[in-house]
């Protein structure tokens, strides 16, 4: 049986280098580019998240 070795959420964020820029310098992620839409994976201890461009939700109720 096929088993899960990862999982990577995908966030979506207004300016992927300027997210890059602050998980790198805040938070000491390494990161590289992820495929033709200008996507970034940052990475550290394991974990990686994908920042991806396009608009942020907001917050459920809050524009209700």
């Amino acid at each position: 049986m096929s088993r899960f070795d990862a999982c990577i959420p995908v966030l979506r964020v207004p300016d992927p280098a300027r997210s890059q820029t602050w998980y790198e310098q805040q938070l000491g992620f390494t990161a590289e580019p992820a495929g033709p839409l200008g996507d970034v994976v940052v990475r550290r201890d394991g974990v990686a998240l994908q920042l991806r461009p396009g608009p942020t939700p907001a917050p459920r109720g809050l524009l209700d």
